[in-house]
């Protein structure tokens, strides 16, 4: 009878004792990116910039050095510091190319008749994707801005992934003679936007 008693209330004691409740609770977490492109080599800013001393731009004999010449002497004076690796959170970012010619800066004569005192070039600037194959935009510093035209894939991650190159140096007409002057300038302007 002492066991039943036992066994009993060890029945009694286990129905009567309460269950442990469990409680849940959810923290939800919210974030956003904004779409940005920013430069990741050499500043860490949104810009990049170089300087490209190209030196004497005539031959011997007064006229325009030879394209290919010039060519060459973009890529060696500026040495890689025209390509840069650009990051932008957004899918299929957009670029731009804006060539200016480079002009006589000192000189405020008019150059004359078989003279020149402008240089005009091609700015060729091929953008590295994620996915798909690298492009070249161009753009003519005798033609209008290049208007921002979108990529059609995400920027490459890692590396140089903007590639800066010049193509097609020339005066209005072969036979020019190029106008004495200690400073020609020109420049190439790279947008590459998030929107």
């Amino acid at each position: 009878m002492k066991k039943l008693v036992s066994i009993a209330l060890l029945a009694t004691a286990a129905i009567a004792t309460p269950a442990m409740a469990q409680s849940t609770g959810t923290i939800t977490i919210n974030g956003s990116v904004e779409g940005k492109c920013a430069v990741v080599t050499g500043t860490n800013a949104p810009n990049w910039a170089a300087t490209v001393n190209m030196g004497e731009l005539a031959k011997t004999d007064g006229t325009l050095k030879t394209s290919a010449d010039l060519q060459t002497a973009f890529n060696t004076a500026a040495a890689g510091t025209q390509d840069t690796r650009v990051v932008c959170t957004v899918a299929n970012p957009k670029v731009s190319v804006n060539a200016n010619p480079l002009v006589a800066q000192t000189n405020s004569a008019a150059p004359g008749s078989g003279y020149a005192d402008t240089v005009q070039f091609q700015a060729d600037v091929k953008v590295y994707k994620a996915t798909t194959a690298a492009q070249v935009y161009s753009n003519d510093s005798a033609a209008a801005a290049g208007s921002l035209t979108a990529i059609g894939d995400r920027l490459a991650a890692t590396g140089t992934n903007i590639e800066v190159r010049t193509s097609n140096w020339r005066t209005a007409n072969a036979t020019d003679l190029m106008v004495a002057d200690s400073s020609y300038q020109g420049s190439i302007v790279v947008t590459i936007s998030p929107i």
